[in-house]
């Protein structure tokens, strides 16, 4: 779709929810052709999480320290996995129709 900046305007909507990640990686969200943006946090008091495609461990990827969060721009599913016992992790994500 070719938007013209100046005379129109795309449509964007979120979606957001929450997921409890354990210690065995898991789908975190679908693949979505038309994300823009997906922020991801980690409301864990205690546990790192680590996110990214479907052979995700702690060893392979970025850590999200509790508390702190992150923003990817990519339409791929995203998997994660809790560094110990489990994560509470919310995300929104914003795309466009």
């Amino acid at each position: 779709m070719n938007l013209n900046p100046i005379t129109e305007l795309a449509a964007f909507y979120l979606l957001h929810g929450a997921k409890t990640i354990t210690t065995v990686a898991a789908k975190l969200v679908d693949e979505n052709e038309y994300r823009r943006a997906i922020l991801i946090q980690n409301r864990s008091a205690t546990n790192s999480l680590f996110v990214g495609n479907a052979d995700v461990t702690t060893l392979n990827t970025i850590e999200i320290v509790p508390g702190e969060h992150i923003t990817l721009y990519n339409r791929t599913a995203i998997y994660a996995v809790a560094s110990a016992d489990t994560c509470d992790v919310r995300y929104i994500e914003e795309y466009s129709a």
